[in-house]
């Protein structure tokens, strides 16, 4: 197993004990975004977009790579 798919799986094993961390969701969107996993990618960033309460101009780069996933998903 390479360095990106153990940072997967561990920030996965994280995602589930820390389900309401933001930094972990959007953690895992960009590790599988890196691997072209889109469809991954675009669970986890809509997993850590449920947990902001008050959108602040801070979320952007979330949205911009929820957008880039999504297009490369078509």
């Amino acid at each position: 197993m390479g360095a990106p798919e153990r940072a997967i799986e561990v920030l996965a094993s994280l995602s589930r004990e820390m389900p309401d961390e933001l930094t972990v969701l959007t953690a895992l969107g960009d590790a599988y975004r890196s691997q072209e996993e889109f469809l991954d990618a675009e669970e986890a960033y809509t997993r850590a977009f449920d947990l902001i309460e008050v959108e602040r101009p801070s979320h952007w780069l979330l949205y911009f790579h929820r957008g880039i996933v999504r297009e490369r998903s078509d």
